[in-house]
């Protein structure tokens, strides 16, 4: 659960353009704090998930990953992926179809290859 609650806080962080230490100072926590919750090593305790609920203008349910519904299904997808697949995602969405073929017949290629 702290895993998903850490990426979805870090993509609203981002959306925001903000950086862990202007969170930290918005949030008055430490920086290592934001940075723990992040990485999903530590849980946000209620008041904190209360707090950038508000900052966010998301549920606490949304910051637990319970309720998605806030975002659109590409954003949340966004939110599940790691940082190489959110970075491979930016490159192929808008690719057609066929384009986005070719590209997983070459990444079969390449793990036969193996």
């Amino acid at each position: 659960m702290a895993e998903l609650q850490g990426k979805i806080l870090k993509r609203l962080r981002q959306e925001k353009g903000w950086t862990q230490k202007d969170l930290a100072q918005i949030m008055q926590r430490a920086e290592s704090t934001i940075g723990m919750w992040e990485q999903g090593r530590r849980e946000m305790d209620y008041d904190s998930l209360k707090q950038a609920a508000d900052i966010f203008s998301v549920s606490i349910d949304y910051l637990l990953g319970r309720n998605l519904e806030n975002k659109a299904k590409n954003e949340i997808q966004e939110i599940i992926l790691d940082d190489f697949q959110y970075a491979l995602y930016g490159e192929v969405k808008d690719l057609t179809d066929e384009e986005k073929q070719d590209i997983l017949d070459m990444i079969k290629i390449f793990k036969k290859r193996k």
